[in-house]
């Protein structure tokens, strides 16, 4: 709505205006606000889950390095916090 056609609504009609305006504003944020908190909770998750998965690979990397060295699985699984089997999945 122009200005020009709002100045000319009767007070009834343009207060009934600005609060449908003030209501979308309003929603309009908050629509907005919502979408960057999840967002931000979106990436600390993911963030999260690779910090994860970069430790289980490195266990996994001094596995196979002690498995190269001869080091018997059993032992590398103590050491390391794998599991026997996830260890000797790696052979």
């Amino acid at each position: 709505m122009n200005a020009y056609y709002h100045a000319q609504l009767p007070p009834e009609e343009r207060q009934l205006y600005e609060r449908s305006l003030k209501d979308y504003r309003d929603f309009m944020s908050a629509q907005g606000t919502a979408h960057l908190e999840g967002y931000q909770e979106g990436e600390l998750v993911g963030i999260e889950k690779g910090k994860q998965m970069g430790l289980e690979e490195g266990k996994r990397a001094t596995a196979r390095r002690l498995l190269a060295k001869g080091m018997e699985a059993e032992l590398v699984a103590e050491l390391v916090g794998l599991s026997i089997d996830e260890v000797q999945s790696l052979v």
